[in-house]
């Protein structure tokens, strides 16, 4: 008659299955760990060597290759999506040298934290991927007439090569000036360079209360850009900021912005805020654009003024050639024009 294991033995086989689970369990969720840890950062090593590689190609193919500074991967995979093979990171910020070189980068992949620097990348073994950020809140403080190269069609910064500044280009690269900064902000204010629309009347009516024809063309110019960023006039009160006009009023007195009175500077060295009558027509004698570069003394058109956003006793404030901000009748289309301003998150152009 065979016997079978007494209840003791069969206690005996469980507790020592037990205790061989307790060690081995552990151990084998710590190989698979180690495991899943060591494939993260090599797979953060292959996006970035891939990064790396895509930049090269897109320098040789002759498009536009990675300025120093911090990009989000989001933005890194629409550049180079096609050129990124294997995991790629769900997000995280890459940065890029001076050189064009990848310095560093904080990435989540895999659902692990993979930091970068002096060409490794490791584990944080500290952090999981919701210390990753996935926004580049940038609070920079720009200098007024801080020159910006900026894409509104696209939201993308661009380089001063690809910059077009011609009166009536409104899409595409172009040059864009920083005013009224102010200290913590994350976004910032940007009037463009130039003229998009020309000889445009504030509104055919005689109304200065009611932006008419104005509006229109600056709906018009403005059509492709992105919505967010607001195109807009700029208006007489920010022209005052800029230049420390604490005096000004809507009905008070036309000034000269380089002088602050009604007398035009003496010489042009007293030319100092050049960059808010940039593109209009030239007249070194007046001061346009004689503040600034050779290509800009040889503008020619018959651009002298832009309308702001801002009415005074049945007139309208304008910008001129001169530095002068005064007064326009409304109906008024010989050589007034539209220059927009945006309004866009600084990491866009960090």
């Amino acid at each position: 008659m065979k016997k079978g294991f007494t209840l003791i033995e069969l206690l005996a086989v469980i507790v020592i299955l037990a205790i061989i689970s307790l060690i081995a369990v552990p151990m084998v969720l710590s190989v698979i760990e180690t495991s899943k840890k060591q494939a993260a950062e090599v797979s953060a090593n292959n996006y970035l060597d891939a990064l790396s590689n895509s930049s090269l190609y897109s320098d040789l193919e002759g498009t536009a290759v990675l300025e120093e500074g911090t990009y989000l991967v989001s933005d890194l995979e629409e550049k180079f999506g096609s050129l990124l093979k294997g995991e790629l990171p769900t997000k995280g910020t890459v940065t890029i040298d001076a050189n064009g070189n990848i310095e560093s980068a904080s990435i989540c992949i895999n659902d692990y934290k993979v930091d970068y620097s002096d060409t490794t990348a490791t584990i944080d073994e500290t952090n999981n991927c919701d210390a990753v950020v996935d926004s580049l809140d940038d609070t920079t403080l720009y200098e007024d007439s801080n020159a910006i190269y900026f894409n509104p069609e696209t939201g993308k910064k661009c380089i001063a090569a690809e910059a077009v500044s011609t009166v009536g280009t409104k899409t595409g690269c172009m040059k864009w000036y920083a005013f009224n900064d102010e200290e913590g902000a994350t976004t910032i204010n940007l009037i463009l360079d130039h003229n998009t629309s020309q000889d445009v009347a504030f509104n055919s009516n005689n109304d200065s209360s009611v932006m008419n024809e104005v509006a229109v063309a600056l709906s018009n110019d403005t059509a492709t850009w992105k919505d967010e960023y607001n195109p807009r006039l700029i208006t007489a009160f920010e022209i005052a900021q800029i230049v420390g006009f604490t005096s000004f009023s809507q009905t008070g007195s036309e000034v000269y912005i380089d002088t602050l009175t009604t007398t035009a500077p003496a010489t042009l060295s007293d030319y100092h805020y050049g960059w808010l009558y940039d593109r209009l027509n030239t007249s070194c004698v007046v001061g346009s654009n004689c503040w600034n570069d050779a290509e800009d003394n040889e503008i020619t058109n018959n651009m002298w003024a832009y309308w702001t956003s801002t009415s005074r006793w049945g007139s309208v404030w304008v910008m001129d050639r001169s530095s002068r901000i005064h007064s326009a009748l409304p109906t008024n289309t010989d050589g007034i024009g539209v220059r927009p301003v945006i309004t866009i998150p600084k990491a866009l152009i960090k």
